[in-house]
């Protein structure tokens, strides 16, 4: 995705008929964008809050900081080795729920490729030496590591603690050429279809890292019992409802123009279709869907002429925060197009998440969206990837209601 990233950086200015002039960023009447970092940031790749409040984001060469919420700048807490080739490198980042006594943190990262190259997930502690947090290496529990092809496309990377079942979910990607892909189609034990191998799927694990019991695939022979749901291409994204637990997952579609773009809603054991099918089950290659029972998309729309990057953001739920958003803007899902440089709203009817439309609320940012998350003060949080280290582009906004 991230070499996808950088081409896009370089050609969006070519569709400004679709979008806003860059830099121009148009939100809804009552709301206010705010920068609260630019410039000096390494490749950020994902935004969290830990449950002291505190909002900490990743670089993809393996940094760890925190963000000052009053603009004060961002404080370096570690720096990883990470082999950040292709697309590789450090990505999500996600806490315990008990990190205020625990001080446990969850990354999502590519280790160096002295033994080949891979994809690991650990736990760490962070520790504390007067105010100042540091990362304990020595603390590194890894709870699961698998292979990456050289040609390292597709990594997924998200992690997202799910307060409803408290368990830990986790998006891989199917590591699979894109110039490989017919041959991939016709491979009926391509990775992400195949529940013998992690890429290409959602994992769900406990906070320990062991495997839950209730895992749809825990009595299948030959199948890797972490697995949640099979059929992804590339889920750079996930989002999980607090007040449900229900668990969303943006993926990015293929490069062709008459590929898509997907919000789905993950069900265990759910198989979601990837190399056979895309979009609302068409085959990839046209004819009649050739892989029955994959589930739809929640949410879908198609590439056309423009460079598509589907970015999921929360769930948004009211929260009491001093920034919440009107009660018209709440109960509602955020996500973003990283290439087309814009933040939509998608409404739903409860219960069950009937999608019921979508509509405009940001556009025009100067990097593209590559991370949402609801604070909690309320303020949507963006993470914005210019392309490449320290590009100028690079920044960490919120956007907030206007006060009376």
């Amino acid at each position: 995705m991230l070499r996808l990233l950088l081409l896009f950086a370089a050609a969006i200015s070519c569709f400004a008929a679709e979008e806003t002039k860059l830099d121009e960023i148009k939100v809804l009447k009552g709301f206010r964008y705010e920068v609260l970092l630019e410039k000096d940031l390494p490749e950020p790749m994902d935004l969290e809050f830990s449950p002291d409040g505190k909002l900490w984001a990743t670089g993809r060469g393996g940094q760890l900081f925190i963000v000052s919420l009053d603009r004060g700048g961002h404080r370096k807490v570690a720096t990883l080795e990470v082999d950040h080739s292709e697309d590789r490198g450090l990505h999500g980042i996600e806490f315990h729920p008990g990190y205020t006594t625990n001080g446990f943190v969850y990354l999502y990262f590519s280790p160096p490729a002295t033994n080949g190259f891979r994809n690991r997930l650990s736990r760490f502690t962070i520790t504390k030496s007067g105010n100042a947090e540091q990362l304990d290496r020595a603390s590194e529990v890894i709870f699961l590591e698998w292979p990456s092809e050289k040609i390292g496309f597709h990594q997924g990377g998200a992690i997202e603690y799910n307060p409803v079942d408290q368990k830990l979910y986790i998006s891989t990607g199917d590591n699979n050429w894109n110039n490989d892909l017919e041959k991939y189609y016709l491979d009926p034990q391509n990775r992400a279809q195949s529940v013998a191998d992690l890429r290409g799927k959602s994992l769900r694990l406990n906070l320990d890292g062991s495997i839950p019991s209730d895992n749809p695939f825990v009595k299948e022979k030959g199948a890797r019992q972490e697995i949640f749901t099979v059929g992804h291409r590339q889920p750079f994204t996930l989002a999980v409802d607090p007040v449900t637990g229900v668990v969303f997952e943006g993926e990015n579609g293929g490069d062709r123009t008459n590929d898509f773009e997907e919000i789905n809603l993950l069900k265990g054991g759910g198989n979601y279709g990837w190399p056979r099918v895309i979009g609302n089950n068409i085959g990839t290659y046209g004819g009649e869907d050739p892989l029955p029972g994959a589930i739809k998309p929640w949410l879908v729309y198609e590439h056309t002429t423009l460079p598509s990057s589907c970015i999921l953001g929360p769930v948004y739920r009211p929260n009491g925060g001093t920034n919440e958003f009107p009660a018209q803007f709440a109960n509602v899902i955020y996500y973003a197009d990283y290439a087309r440089k814009w933040v939509r709203i998608a409404r739903f009817k409860e219960p069950g998440f009937e999608l019921t439309g979508t509509e405009p609320f940001a556009r025009g940012f100067a990097g593209g969206p590559l991370a949402l998350q609801q604070g909690p003060d309320g303020a949507l949080y963006i993470l914005e990837y210019g392309g490449g280290n320290n590009n100028p582009r690079d920044r960490i906004s919120r956007i907030v209601p206007e006060k009376p």
